[in-house]
């Protein structure tokens, strides 16, 4: 049929094909799985972010470990010990010595050629109830200590000196006086033991034998 016989033009045959495309998307589907991926990826955009704590934890968990191993490495390093208790070192005043007695200073007959630092031991002619039998050196957690031994009578008295810093006073020690020197005093394991300071040192004298007033003249001839 003709225009002229209808009034209308004929169809356009692009109508039809533009309705088949149009026809095709709507029934195109994705592959499975890219749609199981795009799922995933809004899943995730929706979840809360957690990865920033765990660093942290991971983080805070690593610098606990760091802390531990230092303070081991603190306590385990050399000079790190805790010093010796007055007690320890008055045990070792009284333990028998193991060398002879120190010959008498040669610039000094008042004392024994033996020394911790400045402070050096009494011969008998500084201390003429008592003479040097014997002597022992020592180390008890890193410091040098010398003791030596006085006859006094049938008994003995030790005396000892610490090399280093001054030990803490002994608790529960009673506090008094010889001169004017600060002293420390107690009774332990049957042994009369007496302690004090000079020149940056602490002394002990100890003894199962002597009194105290006998440990006391050992601090005051000192001074």
């Amino acid at each position: 049929m003709s225009r002229s016989d209808t009034g209308h033009e004929p169809d356009d045959p692009r109508d039809d094909v533009g309705a088949q495309i149009r026809r095709a998307a709507l029934e195109v589907r994705a592959p499975s799985t890219l749609r199981a991926r795009v799922t995933q990826v809004r899943a995730d955009a929706r979840a809360p972010r957690r990865r920033p704590r765990r660093t942290w934890s991971i983080a805070a968990g690593a610098a606990t470990v760091v802390a531990v191993v230092l303070l081991a490495l603190l306590v385990l390093a050399p000079g790190a010990a805790a010093p010796p208790s007055v007690h320890d070192v008055a045990t070792l005043a009284l333990r028998v010595p193991d060398g002879p007695a120190p010959p008498p200073a040669p610039d000094d007959p008042r004392y024994v050629d033996a020394s911790v630092g400045s402070i050096r031991f009494p011969s008998n002619a500084y201390t003429a109830s008592s003479s040097p039998s014997g002597v022992r050196e020592a180390r008890l957690t890193g410091r040098r200590v010398v003791a030596v031994s006085y006859g006094e009578g049938d008994g003995r008295v030790g005396y000892a000196v610490v090399d280093g810093p001054v030990l803490p006073w002994p608790a529960g020690a009673a506090r008094i006086r010889a001169g004017t020197v600060p002293v420390a005093t107690y009774v332990r394991d049957g042994a009369q033991v007496v302690t004090w300071r000079r020149d940056g040192h602490t002394c002990v004298v100890a003894s199962r034998t002597a009194p105290l007033t006998r440990l006391l003249r050992y601090v005051r001839q000192e001074t």
